[in-house]
């Protein structure tokens, strides 16, 4: 049976690289990284990945209906791996093409060897060095493999947080597609959204005078309000900016119609005003959602033009033909 669409969770600190498809009901923790060109599909059932967690490059993560994928905390898996309908407990590594099937265990702080294949239902118990197609155990992990497991899993979330630092930052959007990246962004684009964001505050004072005012501008405003702090934020440090409701924010829209109207207007065009001098290095800031990861302050600014047409759009529709 198809579960209905559903957009990936992402913790702000996720790194997701160009090339990655997310599709369904996909949850990924906090500091966790996904690398070019991986597949992470929960269409079926739910896909869950941990903490510190890593799926390199070229890897397929997948389920079965009634078997949930759950990749634990401080897990690694090597490129061109594939992992389907299985269970990998915390602090394991998963060797480089390797296969994992539909309901298999992989017990906790175990080393499944490149090229192995383990069996469905099979159970690894934990703690096991494994290799071999189809997989056997043969041996317990030593302390020279926990710790290579431990340092995987730590470098590569150092890796992630250098390319988002470079600008390389992404989330996923409700399609499974993954967004361009800042080195994309043209300072003709980047002035063209501005001019996009400076037409918002004269199209709704049109709306104003003509009484229909108040439904626009409360829609609008709501849109505005947190994008306006977290981008003033990602203006002034290139630390990563998590995308909050802070209580001034929320504050702005508690005056009358009239006084809401100017608060916006001038707070929106003042936000562009410093946009407008952002470069190459402003583009690729980190700005992280709460629910779908970090991306750049190119795709960050982007995301918010095409809202704020788009609900333009619907709200012109709705008020019928002008006079």
């Amino acid at each position: 049976m198809n579960r209905p669409p559903r957009t990936a969770t992402l913790h702000p600190t996720v790194f997701v690289a160009p090339g990655v498809v997310m599709l369904g009901d996909v949850t990924v923790g906090a500091r966790s990284s996904l690398w070019f060109n991986t597949v992470v599909r929960g269409d079926s059932d739910a896909v869950v990945i941990g903490e510190d967690s890593n799926v390199q490059d070229n890897s397929v993560v997948h389920e079965d209906e009634g078997f949930p994928t759950r990749i634990g905390s401080r897990v690694t898996v090597g490129h061109r791996a594939i992992i389907h309908g299985c269970v990998i407990e915390d602090d394991c590594l998963i060797g480089m093409g390797s296969v994992v099937l539909t309901g298999a265990r992989i017990g906790a702080g175990s080393l499944i060897g490149a090229a192995s294949l383990v069996r469905e239902r099979e159970t690894i118990p934990p703690g096991s060095l494994v290799v071999g197609s189809p997989a056997r155990v043969v041996g317990a992990l030593s302390e020279r493999h926990r710790a290579a497991i431990r340092n995987g899993s730590a470098h590569y979330a150092e890796l992630a947080r250098s390319y988002m630092r470079s600008g390389l930052a992404r989330g996923a959007d409700p399609s499974g597609t993954v967004a361009r990246d800042a080195s994309s962004m043209t300072r003709r684009e980047w002035e063209d959204l501005l001019v996009r964001l400076e037409e918002g505050p004269a199209w709704t004072e049109a709306r104003r005078r003509d009484g229909s005012f108040d439904g626009v501008c409360s829609n609008l405003e709501s849109l505005d309000r947190r994008r306006i702090m977290v981008l003033e934020a990602v203006v002034a440090t290139s630390e990563l900016v998590v995308m909050r409701s802070p209580d001034r924010a929320e504050a702005a829209g508690d005056g009358a119609p009239r006084e809401s109207f100017f608060h916006w207007r001038d707070a929106r065009l003042e936000l562009v005003r410093r946009l407008a001098s952002c470069g190459a290095a402003e583009w690729s800031r980190p700005v992280g959602h709460p629910t779908r990861g970090a991306r750049s302050l190119a795709d960050w600014l982007r995301e918010w033009v095409d809202e704020d047409l788009e609900t333009r759009r619907a709200l012109g529709r709705s008020e019928g033909p002008r006079p």
